[in-house]
């Protein structure tokens, strides 16, 4: 009998089992301590409002383990753990809730919410109208709470989305951040509303019939609050990361590690009724062992949806440029569901608006956005000049991917908040050139997802924000955002991530473009149209000319083609549409969506030359083609 089935683990991983890390409640009116503090020899348990002190017991089942009990004490007492006489007293790692910062105690959290999301049934990702609404909780609405969310999950539903993705809501230093700088995974942002507010967002989303996806950040922690090396070797000593030391998921002690994660995925997808995961960065995760972390995580987190009775929908953020992420285990993948493209964004922001800093050098070529069409990748083995080497793995049998397996969008919290003065693509190019390329990415055969806001032509900026309590580590972010600024090659002076007034900027205005929602309401459900509705890429063709781009989508018999024109041109332009003659059903410069006036004839013969005197986006069908998607 292995360690893993000693423990009652049914994931495989050591530490993963009934006995959850942490203060949880007993069953009986009490809470049951776990602590895994391998370098402590005699850890203490510490009320810090009485100054009580309990020493705790060795697990002999679990080396480097520590269990105690505690009856009588109501939530919200607070707590610690005193790993040395005579030591400063530390917050749980795995605290469920941090009232006080992340700098105070942790205190002690029950769940008392009563769910009425019995009717939610799960997501359906593989429906042809499927898509995601990605958020951000503290500026989405004036009160950055998730109560206030719950507002706009009608509106939201009435769209046409069929998911949040909550930008990561795990307890982070000071008043607001984006969230990558969660402390304690367990514990949900108090300034938020903590787990209670949680609980009553996803479900009322449940309600409203919008599944719930979480951002979960398992490739780093912190930079502030973090004593997590006092008690075990979560910290790889091999390797580093971007944002600092690496989580040990592959050394000596690693078998800790790796439970503390998965119990948290676990935790959180039963605690929350989450519908599934995007989890940040998966390949700055450096494992090197035989049976990878992630594939842990995907197969007992696809397990528990089965077992539930709410599948999982499990995506990776992922820079391999590469299938191995969404190919099942069994066939040496890491068992995702789909993996954010980044090139699909690059392709269409680099044509539209020029840019050619950092990355987007390696772009700007209307081919390259049929290429990211036709595959959901770009760089597939070719020469990136961005980052000096061939990059992704080649475009062949074994490097392709399925349209499902692919999240496209036009802009996101990243694209849109790493610039220098946050500016969202309408604020760019202007509405009109914003609409005109959204209709291409919300009408391909990926899973679309739109950045909140967009969906109606925000145009207030989404900025990089912190608050921390030391002021050298807000020096540092200051002057590290600004430097990173440089080397990508924007010249534009970045804002100060560090003042109050970038997280006031960001919230949305809600000013709404005039027809901009209506727009995006029509696009999600076009993509209910027989030819659009089928996501087999071998049903997509891209025809690339010198000013427009055309895509021609078929399936269930029948047949459209999607024609973006990212500018205007003075000249009648060839437009790319095939053979025949072709029937407009849909235009972004329609009145009906805010536009000028529909300036495209109602019909168009193959190879025309069309006079398109602003940026367009259209739908076109066969003349001969009965219209049962027709808006």
């Amino acid at each position: 009998m292995g360690p893993a089935e000693r423990d009652g683990s049914t994931t495989g991983v050591p530490g993963v089992g009934d006995a959850a890390l942490g203060a949880v409640p007993d069953g009986r009116g009490g809470w049951a301590v776990r602590l895994w503090a391998p370098k402590s020899s005699a850890p203490i348990l510490v009320l810090t409002a009485s100054g009580e002190e309990r020493p705790l017991e060795p697990d002999p089942s679990r080396p480097g383990h520590w269990t105690a009990t505690l009856a009588g004490w109501p939530a919200g007492t607070r707590y610690g753990f005193r790993l040395a006489p005579g030591g400063p007293v530390r917050a749980d790692p795995a605290s469920r809730w941090q009232p006080d910062g992340v700098l105070a105690p942790s205190a002690l959290w029950e769940d008392r919410h009563a769910w009425m999301d019995q009717a939610w049934s799960g997501l359906c990702p593989g429906a042809p109208d499927f898509s995601v609404y990605e958020l951000h909780v503290g500026t989405f609405t004036a009160e950055g709470t998730f109560d206030a969310a719950i507002a706009d999950l009608p509106r939201l539903a009435r769209l046409g989305v069929s998911a949040l993705e909550l930008l990561p809501v795990s307890q982070c230093p000071g008043r607001w951040n984006w969230g990558y700088d969660g402390v304690f995974p367990y514990a949900v942002q108090d300034s938020l509303g903590g787990a209670p507010g949680l609980c009553r967002l996803v479900d009322a989303a449940h309600q409203a019939g919008l599944g719930v996806i979480m951002d979960v950040v398992y490739n780093h922690i912190g930079p502030e609050g973090v004593f997590w090396e006092e008690f075990a070797p979560y910290f790889s000593s091999r390797h580093r990361t971007p944002w600092g030391p690496a989580l040990n998921f592959d050394g000596k002690g690693s078998d800790g590690v790796r439970a503390f994660f998965l119990g948290h995925a676990l935790e959180w997808q039963r605690r929350f009724h989450l519908d599934g995961f995007r989890f940040d960065a998966v390949h700055a995760v450096v494992d090197q062992t035989a049976w990878p972390f992630w594939e842990q995580v995907t197969t007992a987190v696809h397990a528990a949806g089965a077992a539930a009775g709410r599948p999982a929908w499990l995506v990776a953020e992922s820079d391999w440029n590469a299938p191995r992420a969404v190919r099942p285990p069994e066939g040496g993948g890491l068992g995702f569901d789909a993996f954010w493209s980044d090139d699909v964004h690059h392709a269409v922001h680099a044509a539209l608006t020029g840019d050619r800093a950092g990355y987007y050098q390696d772009f700007g070529a209307l081919a390259d956005v049929g290429t990211a069409l036709e595959r959901g990748l770009v760089q597939t083995g070719r020469w990136s000049g961005y980052r000096g080497r061939t990059y992704g793995r080649p475009y062949d049998a074994m490097g392709r991917v399925d349209a499902p397996a692919v999240v496209a969008y036009l802009q996101n919290h990243d694209q849109v908040g790493n610039r220098p003065v946050g500016d969202r693509l309408a604020a760019q190019v202007g509405v009109e050139a914003a609409k005109a390329a959204a209709g291409l990415v919300v009408t391909s055969p990926f899973v679309p997802m739109l950045f909140m806001g967009e969906e109606y032509g925000e145009l207030a900026p989404f900025l990089y924000f912190v608050d921390h309590a030391g002021a050298a580590l807000m020096d540092a972010v200051r002057c590290g955002r600004a430097e990173e600024a440089r080397d990508f090659g924007w010249r534009e002076a970045t804002r100060d991530p560090t003042a109050a007034a970038a997280l006031e900027n960001s919230r949305l205005t809600r000013r709404e473009q005039p027809g901009v929602a209506a727009y995006y309401a029509a696009l999600l459900a076009w993509r209910r149209h027989p030819a659009l509705a089928a996501r087999q890429l071998s049903g997509v063709r891209a025809y690339a000319g010198s000013a427009a781009v055309a895509v021609e989508r078929s399936g269930g018999g029948q047949r459209a083609v999607l024609l973006w024109v990212p500018h205007p041109s003075p000249e009648p332009i060839a437009v790319p549409l095939p053979r025949g003659t072709w029937r407009l059903c849909l235009e972004s410069s329609d009145p009906r969506y805010g536009g000028p006036g529909r300036v495209l004839p109602p019909e168009a013969a193959g190879g025309a030359r069309l006079a398109v005197p602003g940026p367009s986006f259209s739908i076109w069908e066969p003349e001969d083609q009965p219209a049962p998607g027709s808006q």
